[in-house]
């Protein structure tokens, strides 16, 4: 996807730090969906990629479905080449940034429980400390979310 600005985006690494060492090592970005084949074969709509999170997923409750899917949705179609992305460090003690430097791909044998991937230009990390109570309160967030307000301070600080 083409941008004529960047957007910024916060994407959580998980549970346990084996996720953050495997961003900044494999130099990308990317979301869980251990269940879930290539993104690129539904998620051509929010309804074609939401009707197949419902059966690949057919005991989870339709807010989780809703979800995920906007999750992956949106890692499919609107994150793209130039966005700034972030992570916090499972301590929460500092801020990983980034700009995303390639398409979405599927390459689950990269690591099965991040088969979901964009490549990414890592910058070095920032303590936590160097960013305001609201950024740090707010970034505690488990989803995929377009944070333009709070990562325009990562940018700012980071620059």
């Amino acid at each position: 996807m083409s941008n004529d600005s960047p957007r910024y985006w916060f994407i959580p690494a998980g549970k346990g730090s084996s996720a953050q060492q495997f961003f900044i090592n494999s130099g990308c970005i990317a979301v869980d969906g251990t269940e879930m084949e290539d993104l690129a074969l539904w998620a051509h709509t929010r309804e074609a990629m939401k009707s197949r999170t419902r059966i690949v997923f057919p005991d989870e409750s339709e807010k989780t479905i809703q979800q995920w899917a906007g999750q992956w949705f949106r890692f499919m179609n609107s994150v793209g080449r130039g966005d700034c992305v972030a992570f916090i460090s499972e301590d929460r003690q500092q801020v990983y940034v980034g700009r995303v430097s390639g398409e979405y791909r599927f390459v689950p044998q990269l690591r099965s429980d991040f088969s979901h991937t964009r490549s990414v230009d890592w910058e070095l990390p920032r303590s936590v400390n160097d960013f305001s109570k609201i950024f740090t309160e707010r970034i505690k967030c488990q989803l995929l979310v377009s944070m333009r307000s709070l990562m325009s301070e990562v940018v700012t600080r980071t620059a």
